[in-house]
């Protein structure tokens, strides 16, 4: 199965968007070389008061491209679901319920509370989810993501 991504509004605007650091500019060259997609969503109030700008407008233009994919799915009920837990360390349940309904299990954030509940199997109830370490070395970085990639781009 070829990978698919969520890149954290937070990291999204306030790094990744600049392209500056090596890690940024590598994941930005293999979503545009089609080894991964960004996945996302439009639904509620995420959509109209968190992704703004530059980050919106690079999302529609990288699903006009086949690069992103927009999931119009109502996220309501498994925030709900999600909202009941007492495992919870984020209130980021709109990235988590966005992971559960299209089985993405990559995703790209430097919230360390979002990363506990990304990692944590009693909320994601999945195989294996992995967390982009944009902070590592460049070497690691790469290795990363080409052992990530979609092998056929998609």
């Amino acid at each position: 199965m070829c990978t698919n991504i969520i890149i954290d509004r937070d990291i999204a605007s306030k790094k990744f968007m600049k392209f500056n650091e090596y890690a940024d500019k590598r994941l930005k060259e293999f979503i545009e070389q089609k080894y991964f997609k960004v996945i996302y969503s439009n639904s509620g109030s995420q959509w109209k008061k968190e992704i703004t700008g530059k980050w919106k407008e690079r999302l529609i233009s990288w699903q006009d491209q086949g690069l992103a994919i927009l999931k119009r799915d109502n996220l309501s009920h498994s925030i709900k679901e999600l909202q009941k837990s007492d495992d919870l360390k984020s209130k980021d349940f709109h990235i988590l319920a966005l992971a559960q309904i299209t089985d993405t299990n990559f995703l790209y954030t430097d919230d360390d509370n979002l990363k506990k509940d990304f990692k944590n199997k009693e909320i994601m109830k999945k195989g294996e989810t992995k967390l982009y370490p944009f902070k590592s070395k460049k070497q690691a970085i790469d290795s990363f993501l080409n052992k990530n990639k979609c092998p056929n781009k998609i």
